[in-house]
């Protein structure tokens, strides 16, 4: 049975997000788990409105909630018994050193095939 795994992050922000989630679900496959990015969900068609936001395919709002990092992901994490996988990056490779991410994916598969 295969596992997927929601890949949200900041650099979902980013103009090359798309890059970024290729390498991502590639670093999942590794470990033996799909990757899913926020934009797979759209089928890749996200398209700017006249208003400047952004919609889906069906034409529904994808919000621009301006919070590059969901900061009360942390708190769930540990309050379930999880951990959090620090890595120190450059500050220019912040959103794109995937090193901590590939630690916390074998983590991850490690535990669900317990």
């Amino acid at each position: 049975m295969s596992r997927h795994v929601y890949l949200a992050g900041p650099e979902v922000f980013l103009l090359n997000a798309r890059e970024i989630g290729a390498h991502k679900r590639a670093i999942c496959a590794r470990h033996g788990l799909v990757g899913v990015f926020p934009a797979d969900v759209c089928g890749g068609l996200v398209r700017m409105r006249a208003t400047g936001g952004h919609e889906d395919a069906n034409g529904m709002a994808i919000e621009p909630f301006q919070m590059h990092d969901n900061l009360m992901l942390a708190g769930g994490v540990i309050a379930s018994g999880g951990c959090i996988i620090a890595e120190a990056a450059p500050h220019a490779d912040r959103y794109t050193a995937l090193v901590a991410f590939e630690r916390c994916v074998a983590r991850v598969a490690a535990e669900l095939s317990r």
